[in-house]
């Protein structure tokens, strides 16, 4: 299991975020952009369960994309 190391990044993220798989990919992502490969070799997640758990979270606008599928919060 991941833990979310910062405390207003957890606070933020139990506030709006349900899903284990989003919880896992936002501990996953800072304010440095990532690539969604990174994403789903570093969670183990297949890139299809990213792709679900991204859009989650840009939809609660707790993430954002950048060009080239990469993300950042």
């Amino acid at each position: 299991m991941i833990l979310i190391k910062n405390s207003q990044k957890a606070d933020k993220y139990e506030s709006n975020t349900k899903t284990t798989k989003q919880k896992i990919i936002y501990s996953l992502l800072n304010k440095k952009p990532v690539h969604i490969d990174y994403l789903s070799e570093k969670s183990g997640l297949a890139p299809s369960r990213v792709s679900a758990a991204i859009t989650g979270l840009e939809i609660k606008s707790l993430i954002k994309q950048h060009p080239g599928r990469h993300f950042s919060l």
